[in-house]
């Protein structure tokens, strides 16, 4: 199932990733 990677799902997700990322190592 591919809808449109240009949404909203792949905005927030790349967004979350990396701030958990920087907050876990500090």
């Amino acid at each position: 199932m591919v809808l449109r990677p240009t949404t909203a799902p792949p905005q927030p997700s790349a967004s979350f990733m990396p701030y958990d990322s920087s907050s876990s190592p500090r």
